[in-house]
């Protein structure tokens, strides 16, 4: 079973933590909750996190939200446990949205554009690194301050993102983290005329379920009626966020998740902080493959000051469960005899498994990241990982070079070292690159 806790509008402004600052009480009930959970059910395998981390896109804002998704992970099982994000409205820097006549005008002119032709419209303007780079510069601060220390930046290099877990029958679960920011602006309840564009939409492969995690859910598509089908047919699990209200429907053959807000304003009507918790495995094989998936969902109580149950969700039960139709597909016996293998250990290395929890590159990614750029650039510079031809690239085409060097030139243990060096903290001892170059 791959297990998810699934978290939405967390809001962290500037004042968060501060002594004043009456929702700190709150988040700290949701890590509470989350970790008894936890120790009952065992570690999620993953937090998705659906926009809306920050509220106006500002680099304090994610510093704090940071430090708490950092204590969620603690609390819930850190070294078996990996964050995905996309970007939400909120972290759209607005500033630059209305500082920049051509981001104006680019908006206009997809806004403009029929649910027809936005994706010809798109593939011009992606296709175009003038008109291109301004689109996502909106979100650099998502990227910089958080996105990239997860490895789910948003850019123009990388649009969109694809995470795969490992189910129970050996098939895969594949996250698609998708961009519903691409227009947003402070005109969006005015228009509500996001555009999304149908090449974030996953492709079909054999074996393969697919989840869709993304901000503006789909009324709010310009080109929502070009893409519901495709979107439907195509992945079975749908989460989104944005309208601080929990739904769980289930349409034909997929299930529509809306979290609800872990931060709704308190002066909204109905005020209720929400998060859920996703459990998802297959049952029956071959031609009679459903993907079983359990919904339970989390609300606070002002009553109890605490995050309780929401039976009102679940026909007065704690939790919900769905059967979704799968494609027939059957394990190849080397992938079967592999997966037999796994479930016979009794010990598994979270850093060495290949899906279900934090790959080590993504420890490495995020690590790096954690540290101040003159001790990143001590760190590549030692050993030897970054050229004069580096100038210019982003820190993200330039991680990767520096990546694809270590390993060539089998450095990556080294790497590895001298980032928990600088850290200094005591955290990831253990060098799983070390394990794998001795083995080899």
């Amino acid at each position: 079973m791959v297990l998810i806790l699934h978290l939405s509008d967390i809001h962290f402004r500037k004042s968060s933590g501060a002594i004043t600052d009456i929702d700190d009480d709150l988040r700290k009930e949701l890590i509470f909750d989350a970790k008894s959970f936890a120790d009952e059910h065992g570690n999620p395998d993953g937090i998705l996190i659906s926009g809306d981390i920050a509220f106006s896109g500002q680099q304090r804002e994610y510093e704090i939200a940071e430090e708490w998704v950092n204590r969620l992970c603690d609390g819930v099982g850190r070294g078996g446990v990996g964050v995905w994000c996309v970007p939400g409205n909120h972290d759209v820097d607005q500033d630059k949205i209305k500082k920049s006549g051509l981001v104006k005008q680019l908006h206009e002119r997809l806004r403009r554009a029929s649910a027809n032709e936005i994706d010809s419209v798109l593939a011009d303007l992606l296709e175009d690194t003038a008109a291109g780079e301004p689109l996502f510069a909106t979100i650099e601060g998502y990227n910089s301050w958080f996105g990239r220390k997860f490895k789910c930046e948003i850019s123009l290099e990388q649009p969109y993102w694809k995470e795969t877990f490992t189910l129970n029958d050996s098939s895969k679960l594949r996250i698609n983290g998708v961009n519903s920011t691409i227009v947003s602006d402070h005109q969006d309840n005015i228009h509500k005329k996001i555009v999304l564009g149908r090449y974030q939409l996953p492709d079909r492969n054999e074996g393969v379920a697919d989840l869709l995690l993304c901000h503006h859910p789909p009324d709010w598509w310009q080109d929502s009626e070009t893409l519901i089908d495709d979107m439907e047919n195509r992945c079975r699990i749908q989460l989104f966020g944005h309208k601080h209200r929990h739904r769980l429907k289930r349409i034909n053959n997929s299930l529509v998740i809306s979290a609800g807000a872990v931060h709704p304003d308190r002066d909204e009507e109905g005020w209720q902080p929400r998060y859920n918790w996703i459990k998802v495995r297959v049952d029956g094989e071959g031609d009679s493959r459903k993907l079983a998936v359990t919904v339970v969902p989390r609300v606070w109580s002002s009553q109890d000051t605490k995050f309780i149950a929401d039976s009102n969700s679940c026909n007065g039960q704690s939790e919900v469960k769905h059967f979704l139709d799968l494609e027939p597909w059957t394990a190849p016996t080397s992938i079967a005899a592999e997966t037999e293998m796994d479930r016979g250990s009794e010990k598994r290395e979270p850093l060495e498994e290949e899906g279900n929890a934090m790959k080590k590159s993504r420890i490495l990614t995020y690590r790096f990241f954690e540290l101040p750029h003159v001790k990143r650039l001590d760190v590549v510079r030692y050993l030897r990982l970054i050229k004069d031809e580096d100038e210019g690239l982003s820190d993200t085409e330039l991680f990767h070079r520096i990546m694809m060097r270590a390993r060539d030139e089998r450095l990556l243990a080294e790497l590895w070292d001298k980032v928990q060096e600088q850290h200094d903290d005591g955290e990831y001892r253990d060098n799983p690159y070390r394990t794998q170059e001795e083995a080899s």
